[in-house]
């Protein structure tokens, strides 16, 4: 074995790089003088190649090769808790209040004068109470006005009188007093209309006088310009001629 490994060493031009593995070049290096020679280098170099492979095998186990490898637990997730959502409260409706009708006051009825009239309202003494009403009516230049006022509700055995004053065109003013109708508390009167009275509104002031009291009211009268129509003559008729 010694002279081989000389015997080798002479072989070669250049010195192994390695002690244990042959480089590709120095493969292609060696000089194959002698068939001899050259069948120790081959069962050299097939020697120190299995024994780079078997050591090789022996250094550099894998993991997953070998029976006993143990197996790597693979983790299990862990679940994420699920955020519950959170109920919104309902709100309660406000009860909205139901409103008191106001009770109407049932209306009491009057006495009847025994005429078809109603006493109208009292004075909390069971008397009726007195008003005083008045009317014009509209007129024309040499025309009259009418005036009526009366007293309503009146008492009986109570004074009672009534005047009244025009007052038209120019300052001309004309006052009349009314004639009482029996004894009745109704008085009516005519207020003559000037023949100049132009056409327009004409104020009448009218005082009652009634239990010793004066009451005065306005009334406006309207005079208005009679429209007077000219009769179209009558066609002459035509002659008839003689034969």
């Amino acid at each position: 074995m010694v002279a081989a490994d000389a015997h080798a060493g002479q072989v070669g031009t250049e010195p192994l790089s390695s002690p244990g593995r042959w480089s590709a070049q120095e493969e292609t290096t060696v000089n194959l003088k002698h068939p001899l020679t050259a069948a120790i280098g081959a069962l050299l170099v097939v020697g120190i190649l299995g024994s780079g492979i078997v050591m090789a095998s022996e250094t550099a186990p894998t993991a997953s090769s070998g029976p006993c490898a143990a197996a790597v637990p693979t983790p299990t997730p862990t679940a994420s808790p699920t955020a519950s959502p959170t109920a919104t409260p309902t709100p309660t409706p406000t009860p909205t209040p139901t409103p008191t009708p106001t009770p109407t006051p049932t209306p009491t009825a009057s006495p009847s004068d025994g005429h078809g009239h109603g006493h109208g309202n009292g004075d909390g003494n069971g008397h009726r109470v007195v008003t005083f009403w008045a009317k014009v009516t509209p007129s024309h230049p040499c025309g009259r006005i009418t005036v009526q006022a009366k007293v309503l509700h009146a008492h009986r055995d109570r004074t009672f009188t009534v005047t009244a004053v025009a007052h038209f065109f120019g300052g001309n003013n004309v006052s009349i007093d009314l004639r009482r109708s029996g004894h009745s508390y109704v008085a009516v009167g005519r207020i003559p209309v000037p023949a100049d009275q132009p056409a327009g509104p004409v104020t009448v002031d009218i005082t009652i006088t009634y239990d010793g009291t004066s009451t005065p009211l306005s009334r406006t009268s309207m005079i208005r310009i009679p429209v007077v129509e000219t009769p179209s003559p009558s066609p002459s008729p035509t002659p008839t001629a003689t034969p």
